[in-house]
């Protein structure tokens, strides 16, 4: 995956999303079941345990990416992860290009 490819499919799905709700974006929920970071991809056996995500705080924490001397974490892609997942489940209706 290029960098570039992800920037472009980001932005296509962000002025869709700024033309269907121009204004801002609710959520009906605020928290929400989290996998650890460690147990994500591990296939061969369920997760045994779960932590809580919340949107609010992720949105607050994401706010700070727009001060100036903001240095990325990895976080901020797992905060970011769950806000779009969110929007996602809740804001999109689907479409003729959603499968299953």
């Amino acid at each position: 995956m290029k960098v570039a490819q992800i920037r472009e499919m980001t932005q296509v799905l962000l002025d869709w999303l700024e033309q269907q709700a121009p204004e801002k974006t609710d959520f009906t929920a605020d928290y929400y079941w989290m996998i650890p970071s460690e147990d994500i991809y591990k296939l061969d056996k369920d997760p045994q345990k779960f932590t809580l995500g919340q949107l609010i705080d992720e949105w607050k924490e994401l706010q700070k990416a727009t001060a100036k001397n903001w240095i990325p974490s990895r976080q901020d892609f797992i905060w970011l992860s769950g806000l779009f997942r969110a929007i996602g489940e809740e804001k999109i209706t689907s479409s003729p290009n959603d499968e299953g």
